[in-house]
């Protein structure tokens, strides 16, 4: 739930400056080939619902098929995503994953309370994709050693 608290909001800040980049890029273009910009031509506010839909779906399925195996909620709450063995899950499986929750959230959260009776603790999204959510044994920061020293 904390890391919730903090990747919503993050992600929306995503999609935000993504459309701002976007919105940009098209009143230049057109302003560079001499058309008329018109903001309420029909198909414009549904690409830009697509870009801001597709930039929340890969802030979240970006980073947990990262290196770090997780967004930045997941990270500071110590938290990674991974596939069944441990291992890093790709961006195909972090996509499904994220789009699976909408069903887990629905109705009422069902998918979500299957964490409680199953037996690896997956939620419906988790176990449909093939997916874990683990405690990152790697969450505190470890002390570096430099070869040649010795640490007494």
């Amino acid at each position: 739930m904390v890391a919730a608290l903090i990747d919503i909001p993050l992600s929306m800040l995503a999609a935000f400056v993504v459309l701002i980049v976007a919105a940009t890029a098209v009143a230049t273009f057109t302003a560079l080939v001499g058309l008329r910009s018109n903001p309420d031509a029909p198909g414009i506010t549904t690409a830009f619902q697509v870009i801001a839909l597709a930039s929340i779906v890969y802030y979240f399925a970006g980073f947990e098929s990262s290196r770090f195996q997780a967004t930045p909620g997941k990270l500071i709450v110590g938290l990674r995503v991974t596939d069944l063995d441990g291992a890093r899950i790709g961006l195909g499986r972090a996509t499904k994953r994220y789009l699976l929750k909408y069903l887990s959230a629905i109705p009422v959260g069902i998918g979500f309370i299957r964490i409680i009776v199953s037996e690896n603790r997956q939620a419906f999204h988790d176990s449909e994709s093939g997916t874990l959510v683990l405690l990152s044994s790697s969450h505190r920061p470890r002390a570096r050693r430099t070869v040649g020293t010795t640490h007494d």
